[in-house]
């Protein structure tokens, strides 16, 4: 079907959607591949090339991309947008308690679960796509939702609270997600001296859900907004985050965030001097414990 044919079917799609994986009413009647789907209509119609005007929209010759765009312009409404924005961060985004399982029980498909192409069958990675998608192209209403999230969780949870850190995880992922998009709008630099690191030095068990993402924030953010003086920082974070006593789900997450790191255009060598024999030395211990070929 040519995506003009859809256009008449544009709004009906995303009245549907919405209401079925994003209202009480709704979501108590979906299932897995049921969201999936749903989720995946709502990433076409954004992506949908056909439905998007020329930058002088005076310039787009197709009235039926017009037509297109301005549903899109109707439907999406701020108020809309900040639902669907709260709504996958708090709700969709949690960890679940099988999730949680599958890291106690196989920490390796835990974390490689959550890269490569997993998007187009598994719920969660499908979720993120979707929100990485809506927060690129509704930016300027979004911001401002996603920084408040960030307030209303920036201070310490209890060790146990799982709930509180569970949700700050959350925030996290989706601050990580749409780091490029908020380049503007996070100093990073300050809420990884004043906070990040705070968290990072907190072993308690739950706390290896945020000693994870931080880790994988870090990685996320090193390439886009990361001082040069703070390089030392990063890898002494990292370094930390790779030994023995640490879980291995972190560990993967930490060496993944080293790749990035060292893999990163600004990198200097000089700077990481100090750190390669005990990088080495614990990203090789690293490997001999793995047991998964993907994770090696």
């Amino acid at each position: 079907m040519h995506p003009f044919s859809y256009v008449d079917f544009i709004r009906p799609t995303l009245e549907f959607t919405i209401y079925y994986i994003f209202t009480p009413a709704g979501t108590q009647y979906i299932y897995e591949r049921f969201t999936i789907q749903c989720f995946n209509l709502i990433k076409g119609i954004l992506l949908c090339a056909e439905y998007k005007p020329a930058k002088i929209p005076e310039m787009t010759k197709e009235p039926e991309t017009l037509r297109a765009h301005q549903i899109k312009v109707e439907f999406f409404q701020p108020s809309t947008l900040t639902e669907m924005c709260r709504k996958l961060v708090t709700h969709y985004f949690l960890l679940k308690q099988e999730d949680l399982e599958l890291w106690d029980a196989d920490p390796e498909t835990f974390v490689n679960d959550e890269v490569g192409e997993s998007w187009k069958y598994s719920l969660r990675p499908c979720m993120e796509t979707v929100f990485v998608t809506i927060f690129h192209e509704y930016r300027d209403v979004l911001a401002s939702v996603l920084l408040e999230m960030i307030q209303e969780t920036n201070c310490l949870v209890p060790v146990n609270d799982l709930q509180g850190i569970l949700k700050k995880d959350a925030v996290y992922n989706a601050v990580g997600l749409a780091a490029f998009d908020l380049y503007d709008d996070v100093d990073f630099d300050q809420w990884l001296t004043n906070t990040l690191m705070q968290e990072l030095k907190i072993k308690d068990n739950n706390y290896r859900v945020i000693r994870r993402r931080v880790a994988w924030l870090i990685g996320n953010w090193t390439g886009i907004k990361l001082s040069q003086d703070l390089r030392p920082v990063l890898y002494e974070c990292i370094i930390s985050l790779l030994g023995p006593d640490e879980d291995m789900a972190v560990r993967l997450t930490a060496s993944t965030t080293l790749r990035h790191a060292i893999d990163d255009f600004d990198f200097n060598s000089e700077q990481f001097k100090p750190y390669v024999d005990t990088a080495f030395n614990l990203l090789f211990n690293l490997l001999k414990e793995a047991q998964e070929c993907e994770t090696k």
